[in-house]
């Protein structure tokens, strides 16, 4: 948990005393009354805010949040933290769940789903910027995808991804502002309300290879443009496509693919072409 300012609830005081000698700081020792450590959770400092009691929660976070302030070393990592442990509680009921800090993870018909975000220092000291990022992958599609490009395959590639402010109504990209003077609880809630109403449905739209094959089909019969982003360009769409018909074993569409599209390069048809060889 993170209010105003202050560092993430399961920084331990060994930790503290050690971030604040780097920063030069000849502060008094950051020990908290020992009678609002006595929460449910157990232990002196919790590692899970939410298995706490609330008011023993805030209690605690109030008295650290002037210091920290003050010191002046709350970092976007530090929001990082605290944002996954939130938002791992907030989100839990969707499916997504904590890989690691700062990336939640859901696994839903084969379909890997993953929300990756980051904080930023604003040109305010006080103000840090929320950037996210939805992603989804299918990793038979990916690792074709990378034999038809000539490159390794690597697990972090994604089939599709899209900025999270782009599916928001009217893009907001400002709105993800946080800044210490608000409720860092507050802002986290929003962010998990923007993306119950809209992360959710763009995961949904591409969650099974029928449902990307439709879709490829209506975006080549229309000529419009993607609806999300490919590693690689115009040919690492090129090569998505095909990936995906051959995973599904679309043999016909894909011959017809390969002889009126203009994605691929000949060295590309050369590799799906003996890949279907094979």
């Amino acid at each position: 948990m993170f209010v105003r300012g202050a560092l993430p609830f399961c920084l331990a005081r060994k930790e503290a005393k050690e971030r604040l000698n780097k920063a030069g700081a000849n502060a008094p020792d950051p020990l908290i009354p020992a009678e609002l450590l006595e929460v449910p959770c157990g232990g002196s400092y919790p590692l899970r805010p939410s298995a706490c009691g609330a008011a023993a929660a805030e209690g605690v976070l109030f008295l650290w949040r002037g210091f920290w302030e003050e010191m002046g070393i709350v970092t976007p990592n530090d929001l990082n933290k605290s944002m996954t442990v939130l938002l791992n509680d907030l989100l839990a009921d969707t499916g997504f769940t904590k890989k690691r800090i700062s990336r939640l993870v859901r696994k839903e018909n084969g379909c890997q789903q993953f929300f990756a975000f980051y904080f930023t220092r604003g040109r305010s000291s006080n103000c840090y910027h929320l950037t996210g990022t939805l992603m989804f992958s299918f990793p038979e599609v990916d690792k074709l995808t990378c034999r038809f490009l000539g490159k390794e395959y690597d697990k972090l590639w994604s089939t599709g991804s899209k900025p999270f402010y782009a599916v928001v109504p009217e893009q907001p990209i400002l709105k993800y502002k946080y800044c210490l003077d608000g409720s860092f609880e507050q802002f986290v809630e929003m962010v998990a309300n923007d993306f119950r109403l809209y992360a959710l449905p763009f995961y949904e739209r591409f969650n099974t290879l029928s449902k990307l094959e439709a879709y490829f089909d209506q975006m080549l019969k229309e000529n419009a443009n993607i609806a999300f982003s490919v590693q690689a360009g115009k040919q690492g769409m090129g090569c998505c496509i095909a990936a995906v018909l051959c995973t599904l074993e679309q043999w016909d569409k894909l011959q017809l693919f390969l002889k009126e599209t203009n994605l691929l390069l000949d060295e590309h048809k050369k590799q799906i072409n003996e890949y279907i060889s094979t």
